[in-house]
């Protein structure tokens, strides 16, 4: 009997498999105009008799800030606060609960900051403010594993944004978003996500950080506000986290490793505060009161897009086409997906494709592409037919690769039995995965005694290089390079660091072999004399018993390190006034109004005395004296200046 075949067509299911690609098209606009309201009630228990509030202090901190893709269109606070930009102080005095809101409304776009050239990589000469963020801290700490980890995606690379990306791309890849209780409450340090292998938002942008900030890349926390559809969250808005980096001559371009967003930002994005190191909510509060305790309660966030912009023009374009056109059951095959920039700027974007009934995607389903301007790339994933399906029909398979941002392009292959038989083999060999890669026969690494020394010590990094005997080639530190001699199994070599010049510096070392090639980088921070000196000093020669003046003075570094743990003391007359700063950085200044009844009759010896340090410990001072004159009392002002006194 001859059977009539029929022909199959197996119908397209797209499945989004981000876990924040939102199903709206909020995250594809140009711009939005989002209202976002803070709210935390505030209440007031009573612990005693005679229950009194003298004053409560609210110090809040989480406003959103203007950059290159953010500006602040409206700012509402109630109860009426004290605005100085990065922070609002509300002050109450009466102690009946309330519920502390702030009100604002924000236009976010889209647009990445444009990296049209190439930055080399290591930074060389980063200024004194961009150096706190190459340094660790207590949930960015930067262990030998960390170091090791960044130091092996950065092998061989000297772009900044190529290296940037990479550990984005490493952190995305190796690192699961979790969000369990044991890690959602209580942001835990870098190197605990990198050995659990899990963390939230906060804590993969901080092990980012950490691995950014090891090779001597600037990069620091950001806190905000974003929108996702993810099944894991009962609102749509809330508090969330990630990193920016800083590219020199550009300033900070953002990397959002939970979204994926890596250069830019979609405009759900509401940036809050920089630098904090994933602290969410930043709201302090201070109280003088008796029998009386404040009691915050559950800070909120609801937010919601007023406006929005066009959708967004794509930045890259695709074109898709397959390996073999025509396929036998259970046979493999390739789609290829050559995209290309369409921008003058660095572009990367993250590419799916769709899921087809009775086809496998064998490798990763997701994959990121990192495009230089006007750079044209090819991507590749390896699928496979069913071999469980029906031999009486001829089946399409139409695939779809696409972008967040409505690039995308679609094509059919047909399987049908007896047609050609594609082996895995062949296909990762078509798909490029057994290219050869001249992978190092030797481990590698470095490290230094101390990376904070002093102008012209003596500092050595240690090298150990262990692989097969007979290696030959030379080891570099900079330009200075020596042979590296046919080393035994397990050899290791001691290079000097030229310390003649003041700053911060990140240092590679360089192997290049018969064996083949690597690098490992180090950071230095290479420190002079800290030096403070106080300019601009004015006062009054003299003041009668009932005006009014004021000191004013500067002080400025003229140091290549940072002065830290600074304390400034100025004390005269009846009267002493200190002011500390956890470093200065440039010029800052100082004042101190008072009035002559502040001071002695006749002459009154002022100092200033300035104590500060390096950041070894090491400690500084400069002094300066001056003096005031308060004379002509007459008997009244002496009666007065006599009770004050006393």
């Amino acid at each position: 009997m001859n059977f009539l075949k029929l022909v199959l067509i197996q119908f397209l299911l797209v499945l989004f498999f981000a876990s924040f690609v939102s199903a709206n098209d909020f995250d594809t606009r140009t711009y939005l105009d989002i209202n976002s309201v803070v709210s935390v009630p505030i209440s007031f228990l009573t612990t005693g008799n005679n229950p009194e509030l003298d004053i409560l202090i609210v110090n809040y901190t989480w406003m959103p800030r203007e950059d290159y893709r953010q500006q602040i269109k409206s700012l509402y606070m109630s109860p009426t606060a004290e605005n100085h930009d990065t922070y609002a102080l509300f002050k109450v005095y009466d102690p009946v609960d309330f519920t502390l809101f702030v009100n604002f409304t924000t236009r976010t776009s889209s647009n990445p900051l444009e990296i049209n050239d190439k930055i080399a990589f290591p930074i060389d000469g980063l200024g004194p403010s961009l150096i706190q963020y190459t340094e660790p801290s207590e949930l960015i700490d930067i262990t030998p594993e960390i170091r090791k980890i960044a130091n092996d995606v950065a092998a061989g690379e000297d772009d900044l944004y190529v290296v940037a990306f990479k550990l984005a791309d490493w952190v995305n890849t190796n690192i699961e978003y979790n969000l369990s209780t044991t890690t959602a409450e209580a942001d835990l340090p870098a190197s605990w996500v990198l050995r659990e292998k899990q963390g939230v938002c906060d804590e993969l942008s901080n092990l980012y950080i950490a691995m950014a900030r090891s090779l001597g890349i600037p990069a620091r926390f950001v806190s905000g506000i974003a929108y996702t559809e993810s099944e894991l969250f009962s609102e749509n808005w809330g508090a969330h986290g990630w990193a920016e980096v800083y590219f020199p001559g550009h300033g900070w371009v953002p990397f959002d490793v939970t979204y994926n967003q890596l250069g830019f930002l979609d405009a759900t994005h509401i940036k809050i505060d920089d630098g904090s190191e994933g602290e969410k909510y930043s709201v302090k509060y201070t109280w003088k009161s008796n029998n009386i305790k404040v009691q915050p309660g559950e800070f909120s966030i609801t937010s919601a897009v007023a406006n929005q912009g066009s959708a967004k023009s794509p930045d890259v374009g695709i074109s898709v086409d397959f390996f073999k056109d025509e396929v036998n059951l259970g046979s493999y095959n390739v789609i290829t997906a050559e995209v290309e920039n369409l921008r003058d700027y660095y572009v990367a974007r993250t590419l799916f494709i769709s899921r087809t009934s009775n086809l496998e995607i064998v490798d990763e389903e997701i994959k990121d592409v990192l495009l230089k301007p006007h750079e044209k790339k090819t991507v590749s994933w390896i699928l496979k037919v069913s071999d469980s399906i029906s031999s009486n029909f001829i089946y399409t398979f139409p695939v779809n690769v696409y972008t967040s941002f409505s690039a995308e392009d679609q094509k059919d292959f047909t399987a049908k039995k007896g047609f050609e038989d594609v082996s895995l083999a062949s296909a990762e060999n078509f798909a490029g995965l057994h290219e050869d890669v001249f992978v190092p026969s030797f481990d590698f690494s470095c490290s230094i005694l101390d990376n904070i020394i002093y102008v012209d010590s003596d500092a050595t990094i240690n090298c150990n290089l262990v692989g097969e005997e007979g290696i030959s080639g030379t080891i570099c530190l900079e330009s200075e390079c020596e042979d590296l001699d046919s080393p035994t199994y397990s050899q290791k070599y001691s290079l000097k660091v030229d310390t003649s010049t003041p700053g911060f510096k990140t240092l590679s070392v360089d192997v290049k072999s018969s064996k083949g090639s690597a690098s490992y980088f180090l950071t230095l921070k290479i420190l002079d004399d800290a030096k403070l000196d106080l300019i601009d000093l004015t006062f009054p020669e003299s003041i009668s018993f009932d005006g009014d003046d004021s000191i004013n003075f500067k002080l400025e570094k003229t140091s290549d390190s940072t002065p830290v743990n600074v304390s400034v003391k100025l004390d005269g007359g009846l009267f002493e006034q200190s002011w500390v700063a956890d470093s200065i950085y440039g010029v800052q200044d100082f004042a101190l109004n008072f009035k002559g009844l502040d001071l002695n009759d006749g002459d009154n010896k002022f100092k200033i005395t300035v104590d500060y340090f390096d950041e070894k410990g090491k400690k500084f001072s400069e002094e300066k004296d001056f003096s005031i004159n308060m004379n002509g009392l007459n008997l009244w002002q002496k009666f007065l200046h006599w009770f004050r006194i006393i």
